[in-house]
C-alpha cells in the first residue's frame, strides 16, 4: 500500500521533511523536563547543603527553572501546532491528487461521475 501511496506523497517532500524535523524537535523537547529538574535537584541539594542557605539563591534558582519550562512549554506548543498544520496540509494535497486521478481513470474508462456518493 505504502508503494502506491508513494508517488502522491514524493511532490510534497518538504512537508514531509518539515514533519519529521518538527517530530525530532518534539522529541528533543520532551527531554528537557528530565535534565532541567535533575540540574535543579543538584542545585538544590548544593545550596541546602552550604552552610550559607539563602532563600533568595532558592528563589532565584525556582525561578529561573520555572522560566526555562515555560519557555519549552511554549517551543513544544509552536512545535506541535505547525507539526499538525503540515500533517492536515499533505492530507488534504495527497486526497485531491488522489480525487484527481480517480476522476481521470473514471473518465478514461467511461464511467459517470460520483455526485453525492451516488452514480
Amino acid at each position: 500500500m505504502l508503494k502506491s501511496i508513494l508517488p502522491f506523497v514524493v511532490p510534497y517532500k518538504r512537508l514531509v521533511a518539515a514533519a519529521l524535523v518538527l517530530t525530532f524537535a518534539g522529541s528533543v523537547l520532551a527531554q528537557v523536563n528530565a535534565v532541567v529538574l535533575d540540574k535543579t535537584v543538584d542545585a538544590i541539594n548544593a545550596l541546602v547543603s552550604a552552610d550559607s542557605f539563602s532563600w533568595g539563591q532558592a528563589a532565584a534558582i525556582l525561578i529561573a527553572v520555572s522560566s526555562v519550562l515555560l519557555g519549552k512549554e511554549l517551543c513544544a506548543a509552536v512545535v506541535t501546532f505547525f507539526q499538525r498544520y503540515c500533517g492536515e496540509q499533505m492530507r488534504i494535497l495527497v486526497r485531491r491528487d488522489l480525487a484527481r486521478v480517480r476522476g481521470e481513470l473514471r473518465h478514461a474508462h467511461g464511467l459517470p461521475r460520483l455526485r453525492d456518493g451516488r452514480l
